[in-house]
């Protein structure tokens, strides 16, 4: 059960890590090579960073729906 899907989610990611030091280079009157270099680690960061999250997330949704199952199995087993 994945409730956010890993690809969309690393993408984003590396989108915004991307966009706002780039635009902050910019906006900083930063060359536009020193923008690039920055947007181009800042995409890996961000897009690395998300996927740990949103990995976290799904392995902790899937553990909690396995643990609701056996223990609705157990009590299901007690009643009988």
């Amino acid at each position: 059960m994945r409730l956010i899907p890993e690809k969309t989610s690393m993408l984003v990611g590396g989108f915004v890590g991307f966009a706002v030091p780039f635009m902050a280079n910019l906006a900083l009157n930063n060359g536009p090579m020193r923008a690039l270099l920055d947007g181009s680690i800042g995409c890996l960061v961000g897009g690395l960073v998300v996927r740990l999250v949103v990995h976290s997330l799904n392995v902790s949704i899937a553990e909690s729906a396995v643990r609701q199952q056996v223990d609705e199995s157990q009590q299901t087993e007690s009643e009988e």
